[in-house]
């Protein structure tokens, strides 16, 4: 009797177990074929054959349409292959099925600054935010975007919007700093929203710590010097930003970088000769490389007064970055 009941329950599980297999069967199968497409684009791009795993994955979002994931791989190819829009429209595809995908939204939020579309990315960010608040990445981006709006309305005249836009770069900058201390660019963008809204005091402490972690990062060893003028240490500010423009200098004459830097060559000069009238210091500078080298902007009449004094003028050859982070 025990052995028909225990017969009897196996054959109703087996009843049931086939049921649900049947009921099922057209998920399980089309699961099956997703793995199998999954594996053969992964196969494809890693033999690459870029066209090939387009054309599995274009073939496996009509098969697959709910599956989220061929929407971000296309969407991924789409971006290789220089086709944005396209890459768009499946990067939303896919987060309308899946919201939570922060790596793939964050991918969406940097395709759409490339294609210049700020304010989409700031949704976009803004998103991955709500699903990892501690995402440094993006948080980074925000505070970035946020400074090139400023850029945008400073160019227009746009004074108080500007400001608005820099004290959002500086929120989003500070809350990466929290979490990265040792993230580089992000002090540097908050020394610099820092220094454009006229807190020098922070502002200094900012490019000291990007200083601390790469002593050559010409930007922060320029606007520190350009702190401790207004702060009236002359001569190891001048010494800051004579380094800085030399490294500017280095890497146009072997190669590297191809910036315009004129303009930090007269200025360089104008403060030379200020400098020079007021206290009768002639602190040396001249551009070095002959493919950057400007005229300066003294005019005879102050050369010939600065020159005068120049054998006898001390300068801090001793300036040093911890002499002006202490």
């Amino acid at each position: 009797m025990l052995n028909k009941l225990i017969q009897l329950m196996i054959v109703l599980f087996l009843l049931i177990v086939g049921y649900v297999l049947w009921l099922f069967a057209d998920d399980i199968q089309a699961k099956i074929d997703a793995f199998r497409t999954e594996k053969a684009v992964e196969a494809a791009i890693a033999q690459h054959q870029p066209r090939k795993a387009l054309a599995l994955l274009e073939a496996a979002v009509t098969q697959h349409p709910k599956e989220a994931l061929f929407h971000f791989q296309l969407a991924t190819q789409y971006h290789q292959q220089k086709q944005p829009e396209k890459a768009i429209c499946e990067y939303r595809i896919g987060l309308r099925l899946n919201p939570s995908a922060r790596v793939y939204r964050f991918n969406f939020a940097r395709l759409l600054v490339a294609q210049h579309r700020p304010n989409d990315a700031i949704r976009e960010y803004r998103s991955v935010l709500e699903w990892a608040p501690k995402d440094v990445g993006a948080l980074h981006d925000l505070g970035q975007l946020y400074f090139d709006f400023y850029q945008q309305a400073y160019n227009r005249g746009k004074v108080e919007e500007s400001q608005w836009c820099l004290r959002w770069a500086l929120y989003y900058f500070s809350k990466a700093i929290k979490l990265n201390d040792t993230d580089v660019s992000a002090w540097w963008g908050y020394g610099h929203a820092l220094h454009l809204l006229h807190k020098e005091g922070k502002a200094k402490q900012a490019f000291c710590k990007v200083l601390a972690q790469q002593p050559n990062f010409t930007p922060a060893r320029y606007n520190l010097g350009l702190i401790l003028w207004q702060e009236h240490h002359e001569p190891l500010a001048f010494e800051l930003l004579i380094s800085a423009v030399r490294l500017k200098e280095a890497a146009i004459a072997d190669g590297t970088s191809n910036e315009d830097i004129a303009m930090f060559q007269r200025q360089l000069a104008t403060m030379r000769n200020e400098y020079a009238v007021r206290t009768g210091v002639v602190l040396p500078y001249q551009a070095t490389h002959k493919a950057v080298e400007v005229t300066h902007t003294e005019t005879k009449k102050e050369s010939a007064k600065t020159e005068a004094v120049a054998e006898k003028s001390p300068f801090a050859t001793d300036a040093s970055l911890a002499q002006a982070c202490k």
